[in-house]
C-alpha cells in the first residue's frame, strides 16, 4: 500500500498509458479510486511533459545525427506544422490521443518556442481529457469482466485481462498514427 502512489506517479512519467490502464482496472476491483489514478496520472504525465519541452530538443539533435531518425521526425514534424499553422500549442489538445507522436509534438512546441506557460496550460487540458478517457476505459473494462465473468477470481485472469487491453490498445494506435502520417 504505502508503495502504489509512488509507482503510479513514476508509471505514469516513464511508461504513459500501458500502466494507467492497468491502474484503472485496478481500481474498478477496489485497490484505489480511479479519481487517485486520474490525479496522480495527471501529475505524472504533466511532470514527464515539462521535461520533454525543455530538454527533448538536445535528445532531438542527439537522433538526428542519423538519416533514419531524421527523415521520420522531419516528416512527423512537417505533418504537424501543416496542420497547426501559427497555432503549434494546439495540437496539445488533440495529440495525446495519437500513439507514439506525444514526445515528437512537444519537442517540435519546444523548438518553435511555445511559451512554457501557454504549453503547460494546453498540455493541462489535452492531458486532462485524454486521461479522463483512459481511466474511463480501463475502470469500465474491470467492472465489466469482474461482472461477466464471476469466476475471475484468480489473480491470473485479471493479469491476463490487463494485457489483452493493453495489446488491443496499443495496436488501434498504431494503426491510428499510421494511418494520420500517411495522410
Amino acid at each position: 500500500m504505502l508503495y502504489q502512489m509512488p509507482a503510479l506517479f513514476l508509471g505514469s512519467f516513464l511508461f504513459g498509458e500501458t500502466v494507467i490502464l492497468a491502474a484503472s482496472f485496478l481500481s474498478a476491483q477496489g485497490f484505489w479510486s480511479a479519481w487517485t489514478v486520474f490525479f496522480l496520472s495527471l501529475l505524472g504525465t504533466m511532470s514527464s511533459d515539462a521535461l520533454w519541452f525543455l530538454y527533448g530538443h538536445k535528445l532531438l539533435s542527439f537522433f538526428h545525427r542519423w538519416e533514419k531518425y531524421r527523415h521520420h521526425s522531419e516528416r512527423f514534424l512537417k505533418t504537424l506544422e501543416r496542420i497547426t499553422g501559427n497555432h503549434p500549442h494546439r495540437a496539445l489538445l488533440f495529440i495525446k490521443a495519437v500513439y507514439g507522436t506525444r514526445i515528437l509534438t512537444i519537442i517540435y512546441l519546444s523548438l518553435r518556442k511555445v511559451n512554457f506557460g501557454k504549453f503547460i496550460l494546453f498540455d493541462l487540458i489535452g492531458s486532462a481529457w485524454w486521461l479522463a478517457a483512459i481511466t474511463l476505459f480501463g475502470w469500465l473494462a474491470g467492472k465489466s469482466i469482474v461482472n461477466l465473468m464471476p469466476f475471475v477470481d484468480s489473480l491470473q485472469y485479471a493479469a491476463l485481462a490487463i494485457v489483452f487491453i493493453v495489446v488491443v490498445w496499443r495496436l488501434t494506435f498504431t494503426w491510428l498514427r499510421k494511418k494520420i502520417i500517411k495522410e
